[in-house]
């Protein structure tokens, strides 16, 4: 009976220390969102999900990077925003750019939408494209009212993260949480025997 369960630990032990070696020579790409938050004033009416690619809802998982907590959206491509203040057959406009600079250029521009609220909130489903490693980009929001369009403001940010291998301190804690999921699941096999 020992033999067995020695084996299966031996095997989880040499699964979690091969994916470190994988990691550092090349890692499988694991993009993702970090650092998505809604802007302070927003908070009351504006609400964030990060989606996969297929549009399913992604829970976060909170890692330190450095010294700072965050909460990271493994495989994330898309953001949906909920905007709440929106006023029935009013246009809105949703920019995503890089930087929190609220004028946006061609080159800072990665995500442009327009729709029409049919009611006193507007859901957008953000696909933002070419998206650079570690960047901070902001999620800006204009609507349309009697006097013309309202100044574009900063209704949310987020970062990106390319999954590449350079980016060490998340890629140990995503690592160290890959071993832990190995070795619980270990346990549980020894636990069932």
């Amino acid at each position: 009976m020992k033999k067995p369960i020695l084996s299966v630990i031996t095997i989880l032990l040499v699964l979690a220390l091969s994916s470190l070696a994988v990691t550092a020579e090349g890692m499988p790409r694991k993009p993702g969102f970090y650092d998505l938050e809604v802007s302070g004033k927003y908070s009351s009416f504006v609400s964030l999900k990060a989606l996969t690619l297929e549009e399913d809802p992604i829970e976060g998982k909170d890692l330190s990077i450095g010294d700072k907590e965050t909460t990271f959206y493994r495989e994330a491509a898309k953001i949906q925003l909920k905007y709440g203040w929106a006023e029935k057959g009013r246009q809105y406009l949703i920019t995503v750019q890089k930087g929190t600079d609220s004028v946006p250029s061609l080159d800072s521009l990665v995500y442009l939408d327009q729709q029409t609220a049919d009611s006193g909130s507007i859901t957008f489903v953000l696909y933002p494209g070419e998206l650079e490693d570690r960047a901070q980009y902001g999620i800006y929001v204009s609507g349309s009212s009697a006097e013309g369009f309202t100044p574009q403001k900063l209704a949310a940010s987020f970062r990106y993260y390319d999954g590449t291998p350079e980016a060490s301190e998340m890629e140990e804690s995503l690592i160290f949480e890959e071993i832990q999921r190995a070795l619980k699941t270990g346990v549980q096999v020894l636990a069932a025997e």
